[in-house]
């Protein structure tokens, strides 16, 4: 399978079962079969603050196919060294493969040797010192999770990308800017190398970038995540821009700004889960002003980004939060704001952005840049 259509490895599932290894309760979805003598087997991963799943890759020079997929809950991993030791007996015992190579797509800093990561929104660490002292894996390399959506975009075919604006054109090869909220916000940006002839993707933490507040409301609303949330600390777009910062809005509508909710009782039971907020919508005014702050604080952010970076080869968005609300993405508030530069409203107008849809675009750049760096 070439890397190009290296997505089209989704139409070859026919298993998914519930499984528990040791302390991990996992999902098991089987995508094709290994075979044998063709190529390099590989642990992937893309370990998140909400969801852990890793695949079994099977990399050829020609390309790559995912043979196996694992997901669980982040929050059940106590040690990850645990985790990975116990898929790794799984695909021993299903297929008879001993793994001795990996790669992971984690959310948080990772060191300049990329062997450590401390995982923002998680209590424990990665370090692959440990995962070669306590598992089957001989060479294991990290990077940030939203360098592996960089590295994977390359992978996708226009069918896996939902465009939001009239121009699909750009700006021939120029740098191309990433960013995602999900229980964080992440952003990356890809760079054209011009000696290497390939896109060179750079990791940020600029999801901890300031956030603007433009009039006295969204004063208010920083006033009101402070006291409630970080003291005397700065809010940064990630407050606003994950999940928590969707029940951060949300909270500030509706116990400081009044905004009738008509779904609270359901909501609070819920402990404001942001999936229950956003199923709200239709029918609850707070719900739904919740969402248009909510997308136009992401237009806000990505044309800060694309300015920040000269993204004239496109913008993308990730993370499941665009993904699972397309029509509002659509619905033009988004637009309106990243279009809002007096000096670079016409080059902002011409610069394509997109919502992936592909929901292994991490685990495919896991992939490309393991093989890069391992083999």
């Amino acid at each position: 399978m070439s890397l190009t259509y290296a997505h089209f490895v989704m139409v070859l599932l026919f298993c998914c079962r519930v499984m528990v290894a040791g302390d991990m309760k996992f999902k098991k979805s089987v995508y094709g079969e290994p075979v044998c003598g063709q190529g390099s087997f590989f642990l992937v991963g893309n370990i998140g603050g909400t969801n852990a799943r890793f695949a079994l890759a099977q990399v050829r020079d020609s390309g790559f196919s995912l043979i196996a997929l694992f997901q669980g809950d982040s929050k059940q991993i106590s040690r990850f060294h645990l985790a990975v030791d116990q898929i790794l007996s799984t695909i021993k015992n299903d297929y008879d493969i001993v793994v001795s190579q990996a790669c992971f797509a984690v959310a948080g800093l990772v060191s300049q040797g990329r062997d450590y990561c401390r995982m923002t929104n998680l209590s424990w660490d990665i370090d692959t010192k440990l995962l070669i002292e306590q598992t089957s894996l001989v060479s294991v390399v990290l990077l940030n999770d939203f360098e592996a959506v960089g590295y994977g975009i390359e992978g996708l075919s226009e069918y896996e990308l939902q465009s939001l604006t009239p121009t699909k054109k750009t700006f021939g090869i120029a740098n191309k800017a990433i960013i995602g909220a999900g229980t964080g916000l992440g952003k990356s940006v890809l760079i054209w190398n011009e000696l290497q002839k390939e896109y060179v993707v750079v990791a940020t933490e600029g999801g901890s970038a300031d956030f603007p507040a433009y009039d006295s409301e969204e004063l208010a609303l920083i006033s009101f995540i402070r006291r409630s949330q970080v003291g005397s600390q700065d809010v940064c777009f990630e407050h606003l821009l994950s999940g928590r910062g969707i029940q951060n809005i949300y909270k500030f509508l509706c116990e400081e700004k009044k905004v009738a909710s008509s779904c609270e009782k359901k909501i609070r039971e819920s402990n404001c889960d942001p999936k229950v907020i956003a199923a709200c919508q239709a029918d609850d005014l707070c719900c739904k002003k919740t969402f248009e702050y909510f997308v136009t604080f992401y237009g806000r952010c990505a044309r800060n980004f694309a300015l920040e970076t000269l993204a004239l080869g496109g913008v993308y968005i990730a993370g499941g939060i665009a993904l699972s609300n397309l029509d509002l993405f659509r619905s033009g508030s988004f637009l309106s704001e990243f279009y809002r530069n007096q000096t670079f409203r016409s080059m902002l107008q011409n610069i394509p952005v997109s919502i992936i849809t592909s929901p292994h675009v991490e685990l495919y750049g896991a992939i490309l840049f393991g093989r890069r760096a391992i083999l």
